[in-house]
Formats: C-alpha cells, structure tokens, sequence
C-alpha cells in the first residue's frame, strides 16, 4: 500500500486503518510505505515503535511492515502534507526518506506483491510501476540498470506469472456517479498493465467504508457498562453535569473562531472537548490560549475541556462518548458514522466550491426519508457550519462581509439545531438510522480484498493493440 500525505492525518488515518485490517482481521501481509512517518507515528498506539519511523526506518506494527518512502534519486525532500490553504496542519515537516541501495532493493516488498494499493491517486514508485507492465523482460535478461522482476506471485493456469493487481483507492465520497466507476479497469497503451478504480462510498454499490469487525458492538457495549462516563471522568470531565457534549476535530481554517463564536453566543450551553493540538489557532483567538488536557475555558455557553492527544482507538472513545462530532476530512467522518449521534463534516475546501456539493450529495443520503420537520433544521445546520450560504453552493469566507453574515447564518441555524442534541429526540436518532443502515453493507476491507481474490482467478488476457 501506498500514501503519500495531502489531508494530513485523514490521509494517513484512512490508510493506516486499512492496512491494519487486512493483517489481525484477514491475515493478509502488508507493507505500508508513507512519506510522513511522523503523521502516522502519531496515530499509532501506545508502545508502537514510533521512533523507529521518526528515524526513517521501517516498523512492525499490528502485523503492518510500515516503511518510509524512500525518495527516488530524481526526488526533490520537500516537505509534504497538510490542511487545506490557511491551516497550518497538526504536525511538523515531512518529506521522503532518502535511501541508498539499488531500487529493488530499497521497494522489494512491493516487488514481490500480488496487491499494490494506491491510495487516493498517488502514483506508484517508477520500479514498482515498471513491475506491472504485460510485456515485462525476463528477469534472467534484465540489463543492470532495470530492476529485476520478483519470482514471488501468482501463476495462471498455464504457468505465466500474473502481474500484481493494481488498485487505485479513491476519496471517499457519497455523489451517485461513483457507484457506476466502482470496480471499473483503466488499461494503460504503453505497456497493458491494468489499473482497477475503487471508490469508498455510502451505497451497496460501492466498495463500502471502512468499518473493523465488532466496532458497533464494542461502541454498544462500552455505553451499555457506562465506560463512556468512566472514560470522560479520567478526563476530568463531568458526565452528570447535563449539557450536551461536542468533540471538536477541524481544519484550523480562518473561518473558524467565527464559527465557535456563534456556537458560544447561542442559548445552549455546551462543553467542546478538543483534543490537543487540534485548532490551535482557533482555540487561541477565542480562549486567549488551547487548554492544556484537564484545563477548561468558558466562553458565554461555551466551556471548551482540553484533552490529551488520542490514538485511534481512544478518538473513536471520545466519539462514542459525545452528543455531537464536529468532524473533518475522511478519517473523522467515517468514525463518526459509526458513533450513530449527530455530526457536522466540514469537508476538505476545494477552490471550485466542489466540496459543497459533495456535502450535498451526503445530505441527500442522510436525510433521505426524513420528514422536512427535522431535515431542515438539520440540513440547515450542517451546510451552514460546512462554509456553504443556505440553499446555494457558494463558499462564505470570501471577506469580512460575507464572513460575518455567515456567522449570522451559522447562529440562526445553530439555534434550531441545538434542540436535537437529546437521545430522545427524533432528530438524535436520525443519525442513529444512519449508521444502523451504513452497517448492512460490507466494510471496504472485505470489498476490497474479495474484488482483488476475484480477479485472481480469472485467466490472463492480453488485450489487443
């Protein structure tokens, strides 16, 4: 599998669950090559050998053989990843780790696989992609500048060793077109090698989402014991207290302050639990400085608690435990899916507008069926906290003006959300449908792995040039 880091910690989030659940759910060996060990270092769990990968060197983590990105000797050591323009990311630079040795050497992993995953566009390694081509050269009568083809792999019937299956992972998102692209092969002229297009979504014809066997069990039982209370009292934070609890995980956007204003000048009181490093800049304009973990500020309704960094494990805690996830990205918002309580994504900005009709296009899905009693004020809510005027896909932040009356939008809208934020509400348990129908379909892992075994088993073709 291959990540190279653009959202920061969605990006490396997404992939690092991935690869987990093909080796302790699927016993499947899988090499992870990253080039920001440091983002993904931090979403390890407790005693993972994160320093190794800080050091540039690979890591076995879960059944994972985690490697850094070996910088290619064309390959400028730039630094890599972040949040979108205006957010100055969750972690410091990054760039590929230099390595010496032949290329087959430092990719042999790869080389020897009978799965390559690209995640989210990024392109494969030149030997890696050279690997893939119909017309490779026997690897006895490979020049030494040409790095030799792997023995390992499957056969076909007649004996002929199958190039690896090439799978192109793509953001998710809940726009219909995606459910005819699914699964959909791109042959390339120059050497017919065949890359397949898989795309996460919302529908049983998509590959699915990313869901590890027993979450919503484990989530159920874990309320059902009250750990969640127990959980948030080891964070000092009072779980009789009555006010509905908000997660905050946000691009630190300069709209942002604006936003969390409007929330505190509202008629709920609310308590923002907000892990640390998350908004940094937000959090300072508006508390004066981000709460270390076990302190707290109070902004008119708002009380913000800050927390300690948590692992993936631990954030999915802290969503269970909460009444509404402010999320972001693709990480945060497929596990907020699965928290089955109500939630706000704020998608990665896009110049174009185009992740507002991305927003949309989930809205649609959520809403679907609800009566417009409760999907106004929902609708409402979301696309306001999103960035988006009502009823348009037009951006707000373009300038003070437009930045003030879409706070004023935000609080109008938020006014008539807050009432939701009961378990007894019927506007809680639209979210709780959701997740409850999200979960009849397969889990991308599974889709994943089952489409590759499929194509495993067909017989070689070579198609016609």
């Amino acid at each position: 599998m291959f990540c190279r880091v653009i959202d920061n910690l969605g990006d490396a989030g997404v992939c690092w669950r991935l690869a987990r659940q093909m080796a302790t759910e699927h016993g499947r060996r899988v090499t992870l090559y990253i080039d920001a060990p440091a983002v993904l270092a931090r979403l390890l769990p407790a005693g993972a050998p994160a320093d190794d990968l800080l050091a540039g060197r690979p890591a076995l983590v879960d059944g994972v053989s985690i490697h850094p990105w070996p910088a290619e000797p064309s390959e400028p050591s730039e630094p890599n990843g972040g949040g979108p323009p205006g957010d100055p990311g969750d972690a410091g630079p990054h760039g590929p780790i230099a390595e010496s040795g032949h290329p087959a050497t430092r990719w042999q992993p790869a080389l020897a696989a009978d799965l390559l995953i690209a995640a989210f566009g990024c392109e494969l390694p030149t030997p890696v992609r050279a690997n893939l081509g119909r017309d490779r050269a026997d690897p006895d009568t490979c020049s030494s500048g040409t790095p030799p083809r792997s023995s390992a792999g499957r056969s076909s019937a007649g004996g002929e060793r199958r190039p690896p299956q090439w799978i192109n992972l793509e953001y998710l998102s809940a726009e219909p077109w995606i459910d005819g692209a699914n699964w959909m092969p791109s042959i390339k002229p120059s050497d017919g090698a065949v890359e397949h297009f898989v795309f996460p979504g919302f529908s049983a014809a998509s590959a699915g989402l990313l869901r590890e066997r027993g979450l919503l069990a484990r989530r159920d039982a874990f309320r059902a014991a009250a750990e969640d209370r127990a959980w948030l009292r080891r964070h000092r934070i009072d779980p009789s207290a009555g006010e509905p609890l908000v997660s905050l995980f946000t691009y630190d956007s300069a709209d942002l302050p604006g936003r969390l204003a409007a929330l505190a000048g509202g008629p709920q009181p609310l308590r923002m639990l907000v892990p640390a490093g998350v908004a940094t800049r937000a959090m300072t304009l508006l508390c004066g400085a981000p709460p270390a973990p076990g302190e707290r500020r109070t902004i008119s309704a708002l009380t913000v608690h800050g927390l300690p960094w948590l692992e993936q494990d631990d954030y999915d805690r802290l969503l269970w435990s909460c009444d509404l996830n402010l999320v972001r990205g693709e990480d945060s918002w497929i596990r907020a899916h699965w928290a089955g309580r109500p939630m706000a994504w704020q998608p990665y900005p896009q110049a174009d507008g185009a992740h507002l009709r991305k927003l949309d296009a989930w809205l649609a899905r959520l809403l679907a069926g609800t009566d417009v009693s409760l999907a106004a004020p929902i609708g409402d809510f979301l696309r306001a906290w999103a960035g988006a005027w009502p009823d348009t896909d037009v951006p707000t932040a373009a300038g003070p003006e437009t930045a003030g009356a879409a706070d004023a939008a935000l609080a109008a809208a938020w006014a008539a959300f807050a009432p939701l934020l009961h378990p007894g509400h019927q506007g809680y348990r639209v979210f709780e449908r959701f997740a409850r129908s999200l979960a009849g379909c397969p889990d991308l892992t599974s889709s994943l792995l089952a489409f590759a075994d499929r194509q495993t088993r067909l017989p070689t073709t070579h198609p016609q040039r």
